[in-house]
């Protein structure tokens, strides 16, 4: 049975690259009981199939099909899952001998025919991968720098910890079995249609070719909802938490939201991550924390702008808590200042103009920018350049005016000979 295909594959045609890359793109709906099953299906579909059961024997088939890459990775926004599928192979054009047909027929036997018995997937593999979670997990969970994370996270927005965080919910690995497994693989990628991303130098006919084996085009063009956005709101007050761990660092963690946050500010979102993630030596709170008072061994934010939440995280020896929170609310407060932001604005224009050039390097940028704005997550850095510059400055600060403080979260290590604040 072939799989339909909704959209025609989209073709990223570059004469100059040796290599050709696939790239198969599952959307899926995000259902809390299935979390680990797409960690599953990664290592069962990339390791063996129907065909080469054993994981050695597979390997050295795809090493001799001259298959550069195989891997996959899934993307979450929100309750929308994208399961991605990726290969790699060498222009035929460029390297003799190498059949691209039959190495195409490798990587899609695996995916359309994966190790299967009884409709099950292996139960050897199963069971081993379900050790490997389970140990990887319970090492995880016993690192001390990922249960103080933990902890903040649990702090900073409970009902997201729950229902999105994989450490929140190593329970449902019990619930898994290879059956359910399978049945949900055939559902969400089976019985699924794919969007088909190409790169490289290769025609659409020799595309066409590749697939009339496994898909027929039966175009409907989808339109993706694109609902990622879950704006958070700002509790009344901030919380604030001490907690002692058996380590000899601290570690403090503050959490910001704007409140009434809209779509529509998105940019202002992303220019104050910007300003904050600017080079050292520029950057106002690295470049006064740690250059200029060295109160700190670091600091750095971090913005996620699908729920508009700001992480400040901090790291030092000394007692100083007190004079850190200060510096850090000055810096902030200064970002409300129209000369600091025209200052601002140029450092970070600068910056942005510098990866351009930097990223029209790279051979997957603009292949990446493809997928990634079919499926509404990005702007481009161009797109972004224009919007930075022509930028309304009043009404940025405006924006920052409704950055609030949410959550401080003292991660206290063990007491040294020192003099607090």
């Amino acid at each position: 049975m072939k799989i339909i295909l909704k959209e025609e594959p989209r073709l990223l045609k570059m004469k100059k690259y040796s290599t050709i890359d696939f790239t198969f793109i599952y959307p899926i709906k995000y259902q809390r009981k299935y979390f680990f099953y797409l960690d599953f299906i990664t290592n069962l579909i990339t390791n063996s199939s129907y065909d080469y059961k054993d994981e050695n024997n597979f390997k050295k088939a795809k090493d001799k099909n001259l298959i550069i890459r195989y891997n996959t990775r899934v993307r979450r926004y929100r309750n929308e899952l994208y399961f991605e599928i990726n290969c790699c192979f060498p222009n035929p054009k460029i390297v003799k001998d190498f059949n691209l047909q039959e190495a195409f027929k490798f990587i899609m036997r695996s995916i359309l025919n994966p190790n299967i018995k009884n409709n099950a997937f292996s139960k050897k593999q199963f069971l081993r991968e379900l050790e490997y979670f389970k140990s990887y997990y319970s090492d995880l969970n016993s690192d001390i720098d990922e249960i103080i994370y933990q902890d903040f996270l649990k702090i900073v927005n409970k009902d997201l910890y729950k229902k999105y965080n994989k450490l929140a919910n190593l329970k449902l690995l019990d619930k898994i079995d290879s059956i359910d497994l399978f049945n949900y693989y055939k559902k969400n990628i089976l019985l699924n249609s794919p969007l088909i991303y190409v790169y490289g130098n290769i025609s659409k006919k020799d595309i066409d070719d590749l697939l009339k084996p496994y898909f027929v085009y039966q175009v409907k063009p989808r339109i993706f909802l694109k609902d990622y956005f879950d704006f958070q709101k700002p509790r009344k007050e901030v919380i604030y938490l001490e907690k002692k761990y058996p380590r000899q660092n601290n570690t403090l963690y503050l959490s910001y939201y704007i409140s009434n946050m809209q779509k529509e500010e998105l940019i202002y979102l992303m220019f104050l991550g910007d300003i904050l993630n600017l080079p050292i030596g520029v950057e106002p709170l690295f470049n006064r924390i740690r250059i200029k008072n060295n109160l700190v061994y670091d600091i750095h934010s971090s913005i996620n702008i699908f729920y508009g939440i700001i992480t400040i995280t901090t790291s030092f020896e000394n007692s100083k808590k007190n004079l850190i929170l200060k510096i850090i609310q000055e810096e902030i407060n200064k970002l409300q200042s129209l000369k600091n932001i025209q200052r601002y604005q140029k450092k970070v224009i600068k910056m942005i103009k510098d990866n351009v050039i930097y990223k029209k390097d790279s051979k997957y940028y603009l292949y990446n920018l493809l997928i990634n704005k079919d499926i509404g997550i990005c702007y481009s850095e161009e797109e972004i350049l224009n919007y930075y510059q022509s930028l309304d400055l009043i009404k940025f600060i405006d924006f920052v005016k409704r950055l609030k403080l949410n959550t401080i979260y003292y991660a206290k290590g063990e007491e040294k000979n020192e003099n607090k604040n």
